[in-house]
């Protein structure tokens, strides 16, 4: 698959690493739990996901997982160091890009966070002779 897309360098790690840490936290304490990430071309796009089969999000609340300090469980997250603003960093990241977060999530299965990019960097013309 070649899915290369033109970001900058360090706002894509910083927001792939806050998906898997996120990842992490939601497979803690859940055997056989497993984070992947992904890449799929789809047409002129690639889609990149973060997967996990961790604990799961309620449906109510993923409409506010990009709200700046929300917590879905706030005793967990303040345990484990979280402040609430992560995914909020992670939502304007990928408006830089000129994308936004997708989540997906059943309570007990996981969650799947998913962005889509156009594939690959500017265009160049071929010139005409």
């Amino acid at each position: 698959c070649d899915c290369a897309v033109q970001v900058d360098r360090a706002l894509w790690v910083d927001m792939l690493r806050n998906l898997t840490i996120n990842a992490q936290r939601a497979c803690k304490g859940i055997a056989g739990a497993a984070i992947t990430l992904r890449c799929q071309q789809q047409g002129s796009t690639a889609v990149f996901t973060v997967a996990d089969t961790g604990c799961g999000i309620p449906a109510e609340a993923v409409p506010h997982l990009t709200e700046p300090f929300y917590r879905v469980d706030k005793a967990r997250a303040r345990a484990d160091g979280g402040s609430g603003i992560g995914l909020a960093l992670c939502a304007e990241i990928a408006a830089a890009f000129g994308t936004k977060l997708n989540f997906a999530s059943e309570v007990g299965a996981g969650t799947t966070v998913s962005l889509t990019l156009p594939k690959g960097g500017p265009r160049h013309e071929k010139a005409v002779s």
